[in-house]
């Protein structure tokens, strides 16, 4: 090859490298004036999606990529964009991307003198939610909400000002698109966000942002704060956080408490609410701290007792109690509210808020290592453990239980409880087989020996943690020394007519009827006094009685009269401020202006009813005697039976033929539902309203249990199949003819007038 030829061939390989340098060169530079796009580049985002679709109001940053032999993917700047309906998609000239409606547009990416481009999709989020499914305002106040959506990538999407909003009950509850909810007055209403074709809804209760009467009593905040105190010793003795006071939780704790005292709740019903009664705040304890403004985190518990609390009584009892003691020492309670309700009727009502745990932890009470526990129970719980077995209200052992965080079932394998010396204790057990509820409940069969020292051995199983064993002991509290009393102090009774009475023995774990070990010595020959029933011969005056037991000893006054003549009756009223309790001898005659009353098995009590004015018939001139007592017919009977108003000044009516009975029955603070309320005055009275009254008009301020075992010790009733609490049968109705019998036995058993509690 010449000279020339070969300075012509490197001439032309200098200029083809120039051409190849300078058409790549502005592919990998930052900025290049002119530019040929490979068919591969596309528009995405800073996460390199593949954006077909995007969600309202999704915002997010565009860029064009394309390929080099150089670099590989390149991001080239300088590129602008631009959307073809910015209605739909607004986008910047540097790409800054923002969906404003549905619909769909085309985004034009020009880099150089070439273009890409891109048709995107604006849909709905895939759902609506709001920050809560339930909120919780107190009237007259607002709160705050966000409503979020589901995005196709990326995070969630604050909607709160984009949606439109309802309330099922504007009265109640209003809301706007600022997120701000107004309660108005208390209520439930539900408010609905709606977004394109997209919906959400959640529930909003309004509570009363009045004061709750009691709560700042001072009796009430002191025993509020010793009861708190007493239950967190325990909670921390066995390892567990303290429950802390919820404000919340203490008004609705008291609203329910408040409900007890003036409503016609017994105890079988003592956590439910009547609509429409007085003090109604709500018909499960859910309801009822919802209604104050609580938020559950995990579910609300709820205890009741109807005992005074004073020196915490009412809170131990509830701990003592197996099925309330299970819930009160869960390791999830963390914070409760306690209602006291200190005029008779008394009530201690505590609501107690827990959290969701997925920790299972096995809880045992008493607890290892324990001092001063009880020696014994009286089985008086409602559900009650000892119910499978017959037992309940017996004086038995003190109960132990075996529960399982968030109370699920604990499955029982076997267990022994062995005293110092070795000795197996004999036991009830309760559990789901029997009753039905998760937890062990075991109650030794007779009460445990003070001052000693009991080991159990627990082998079990539950879900999540299999099969466990326990070995733990306890030690009984020593005995003290207690004080001897008696029902009644002072007797007055009627030759040859049997009257009783009831020694009490009193220590730190309460009173305990020691009548039948009592020994009784008499200063009268004329009067004896066998097993606590005091019999007289022959009239006489100022003798004693002195009752003694564990060297302990107390003094009973004690008279007889002779036995009054029973005189004829006349068949209308005779001096109103006598009392007479003797049967008519012409009783048939009275009779025969009933109609349904002859033959009767209690026809002669009933003669003596109407003879004395105490109960009348119908027009229709029948009697019912079998059809049930209302309260209102019988507050009349027993205040007409014991002549309280000889004048009949308060006997007048006014509106009704039951308001005179009810002024003079306040004039007493018997405990009635029906001072305030019409309905309640027609409602069938239950004999355990019947042994709350009649305990009333003895002086006595004593409800549930301790007033059926008022009327049991002083013989007023003998129960309906035996007795015993059980027996009195405190759920039952009465009838008339049995309220009238009723009522003569009383007279009989000289009450004579209303003292009132």
């Amino acid at each position: 090859m010449n000279l020339k030829s070969m300075k012509l061939k490197l001439l032309s390989s200098a200029m083809a490298l120039s051409l190849i340098i300078s058409a790549v060169a502005p592919l990998s530079s930052a900025s290049a004036s002119t530019s040929t796009l490979t068919s591969g580049a596309y528009i995405t985002d800073a996460e390199d999606h593949s954006i077909n679709t995007l969600t309202l109001g999704q915002s997010l940053n565009l860029k064009l990529r394309d390929y080099t032999r150089v670099s590989g993917w390149v991001d080239l700047s300088d590129t602008t964009f631009h959307s073809a309906d910015s209605g739909v998609l607004a986008v910047s000239s540097e790409g800054s991307l923002y969906a404003n409606n549905i619909g769909t547009s085309v985004v034009t990416a020009t880099y150089g003198g070439d273009t890409k481009t891109r048709s995107i999709q604006v849909i709905p989020p895939y759902n609506l939610r709001f920050g809560q499914f339930q909120f919780t305002v107190n009237a007259g106040s607002t709160q705050t909400f966000t409503l979020t959506g589901q995005a196709s990538f990326g995070p969630n999407i604050d909607y709160t000002a984009r949606a439109t909003y309802t309330s099922s009950s504007p009265d109640v509850v209003t809301v706007d698109n600022t997120g701000k909810i107004r309660g108005l007055k208390a209520g439930t209403a539900t408010i609905t966000a709606t977004l394109a074709d997209r919906s959400a809804t959640a529930e909003v209760r309004v509570a009363s942002s009045a004061s709750v009467q009691g709560t700042e009593d001072p009796q009430v905040i002191a025993q509020r704060t010793s009861s708190l105190a007493l239950w967190n010793s325990i909670r921390s003795a066995m390892g567990y956080s303290v429950v802390t006071e919820n404000t919340l939780l203490v008004k609705a704790a008291q609203n329910h408490s408040n409900y007890l005292g003036v409503s016609s709740a017994q105890a079988s019903k003592g956590h439910s609410e009547t609509a429409g009664d007085v003090g109604f705040t709500g018909s499960s304890s859910s309801e009822r701290t919802a209604y104050v403004g609580y938020q559950s985190r995990g579910g609300v518990g709820e205890v009741v007792h109807y005992i005074p609390n004073d020196n915490n009584q009412a809170i131990q009892g509830l701990i003592d109690a197996p099925y309330h003691r299970v819930l009160m020492l869960d390791p999830n309670a963390f914070e409760v509210g306690i209602g006291i309700h200190l005029a008779p009727p008394v009530s201690t009502v505590a609501n107690i808020g827990y959290v969701n745990s997925d920790t299972k932890t096995v809880s045992y009470y008493p607890y290892p290592n324990q001092q001063g526990v009880p020696t014994y129970w009286h089985a008086n719980e409602t559900p009650n453990p000892l119910q499978p077995h017959g037992k309940a209200g017996a004086k038995v052992g003190y109960p132990i239980t075996v529960s399982v965080t968030g109370f699920g079932d604990v499955t029982f394998i076997n267990a022994t409880i062995k005293d110092a010396s070795g000795t197996d204790i004999p036991f009830y057990l309760t559990d789901k087989n029997n009753s039905g509820r998760g937890s062990i409940v075991i109650t030794p069969k007779s009460p445990l020996s003070p001052n000693t020292t009991y080991t159990v051995n627990f082998n079990g199983s539950t879900e999540g943690l299999g099969d466990f064993q326990k070995t733990w002991s306890f030690t009984t509290k020593g005995e003290s020394l207690g004080t001897l009393s008696a029902m009644v102090s002072g007797m007055v009774l009627s030759v040859g007519r049997p009257q009783s009475n009831t020694i009490y023995y009193k220590t730190d774990d309460g009173y305990t009827d020691v009548t039948s070990q009592a020994t009784f010595t008499s200063s009268n020959p004329a009067l004896t006094v066998s097993n606590g029933v005091f019999t007289s011969t022959e009239p006489f005056t100022n003798a004693t009685v002195t009752a003694t037991y564990k060297g302990l000893s107390f003094t009973i006054a004690v008279s007889a009269e002779g036995e009054a003549v029973k005189p004829k009756l006349p068949t209308t009223v005779g001096d109103p401020s006598k009392v007479v309790s003797t049967i008519p001898s012409n009783y048939q005659t009275v009779n025969k202006q009933m109609k349904d009353v002859s033959s009767h098995w209690a026809e002669k009590e009933i003669a003596w009813a109407i003879s004395q004015n105490i109960a009348q018939g119908y027009e229709d001139h029948s009697f019912k005697p079998n059809g049930d007592v209302t309260e209102a017919e019988f507050l009349a009977f027993v205040l007409r039976a014991l002549k309280s108003d000889p004048k009949n000044v308060d006997l007048t009516e006014t509106n009704s033929w039951s308001d005179g009975v009810y002024n003079l029955a306040k004039k007493y603070n018997l405990p009635l539902t029906g001072y305030s309320n019409q309905k309640s005055r027609d409602t069938k009275i239950t004999r355990q309203q019947v042994a709350n009254i009649i305990a009333s008009v003895d002086g006595q301020a004593l409800q549930g249990d301790a007033s059926i075992k008022y009327l049991l010790n002083k013989n007023y009733s003998q129960g309906k199949t035996s007795a015993t609490v059980e027996g009195y049968k405190g759920n039952d109705t009465l009838t008339r003819a049995e309220a009238i019998k009723f009522l003569l036995n009383l007279l009989e058993r000289g009450v004579t007038e209303v003292k009132g509690s």
